[in-house]
């Protein structure tokens, strides 16, 4: 009986050592932006794509983009660049070479803030009547959540989408601008292929 007690003791233990593994090390970003983009939206956008990934354990350590400092490993640009014209213009975007993810995200704030004064129907305003910290709420979860879709393909160094969950290949204006998350979870098999990836590495960053 004294066995059987210290053997499901010794299990139990076990178990509690594997729930509080360490996470993964932070995984450097340089953020660059335009001038037509605030710091403060700036701000926003990343603590949504860093809620997006919390969850999952992963982490990033975003850096502001300086004159004269080298570029880092994995760099995001937010600009009013609109992306390749196709019917639904891309909140963000990954190029891909020889199969392998680049280390240059963008997110476009001109497509972002396009969607959003198309979609007064889901916030219940037009842009034009909104306060500056409002407008910037619904910009902030909308570029952040294309940021982590954008994310989780250099991650994964992959373009496949997702039937369901944040890589999914489209997302809804509800999807992009409710202040729910309900439909952008990191799916159990991406979150371990991922994070295994990035203690294996030290979170060194995916390279062409």
């Amino acid at each position: 009986m004294k066995l059987m007690a210290m053997s499901l003791v010794a299990l139990l233990c076990g178990a509690a050592s594997e729930a509080i593994a360490p996470p993964p090390p932070p995984l450097p970003v340089t953020l660059w932006f335009a001038a037509s983009v605030s710091e403060s939206l700036a701000q926003r956008m990343t603590d949504e794509a860093d809620a997006v990934w919390r969850p999952t354990g992963v982490a990033f350590a975003w850096r502001r983009a300086e004159a004269g400092r080298p570029p880092g490993a994995l760099e995001v640009i937010v600009d009013d660049d609109r992306g390749a014209p196709s019917p639904q213009p891309p909140l963000g975007w990954i190029v891909f070479e020889k199969n392998a993810p680049t280390r240059l995200i963008h997110v476009s704030y001109a497509n972002a803030m396009a969607l959003l004064e198309d979609a007064g129907d889901v916030v219940g305003r037009r842009v034009n009547d909104m306060p500056i910290t409002q407008r910037e709420t619904y910009l902030g979860r909308a570029m952040g959540r294309a940021l982590a879709h954008e994310l989780g393909h250099y991650l994964l160094a992959s373009k496949t989408h997702t039937r369901a969950g944040l890589m999914r290949a489209t997302f809804t204006a509800v999807d992009l601008f409710s202040p729910t998350r309900l439909r952008m979870d990191v799916e159990a098999p991406i979150r371990e292929t991922i994070v295994t990836k990035l203690v294996r590495s030290g979170s060194k960053p995916t390279t062409p």
